[in-house]
């Protein structure tokens, strides 16, 4: 049985690095790495309880549209394109390193209300003064799962 797990894990440590390194080389949709997934393991890949990944896709957005500052001590959402994803897919973001001292990523989803659109939380953490956030609100790298 210990067998059985150790080569799960390695298949699952191979596909992440593929992913990541595909995300890191510039993105795209990724349902071609989920096609040669799949060629080799027909029956899907599961790790512990849950369903299957129907999707992946990876990129970079343009500018969010949204607040130019997040006020002191709070939360402002963003509205960012994203060709392809839907209600419900998973969405994992890493902000721009132009990025502003004190902001913060609070949240991100999929838009409940217009498809291609995810949804991108900030927040500031200064208690005393509102942010700019410009350099957080441009080329957000994403994943999201479906």
């Amino acid at each position: 049985m210990t067998t059985i797990k150790t080569i799960g894990l390695v298949v699952l440590g191979v596909i992440v690095s593929v992913l990541f390194s595909v995300s890191m080389n510039g993105g795209g949709d990724l349902a071609g790495v989920y096609d040669q997934v799949l060629k080799y393991f027909p029956q899907g890949i599961q790790v512990g309880a849950g369903t299957d990944i129907a999707k992946v896709q990876t990129g970079v957005t343009g500018t969010c549209t949204g607040a130019a500052t997040v006020a002191a001590s709070s939360q402002a959402t963003y509205n960012c394109a994203v060709t392809g994803v839907a209600s419900g897919d998973k969405v994992f973001v890493t902000l721009p390193n132009a990025t502003p001292a004190n902001i913060f990523l609070a949240n991100a989803y999929a838009s409940t209300t217009a498809a291609d659109y995810i949804q991108v939380e900030l927040g500031n953490a200064s208690s005393t003064a509102s942010v700019a956030v410009t350099g957080a609100t441009s080329s957000i790298q994403y994943l999201t799962t479906r």
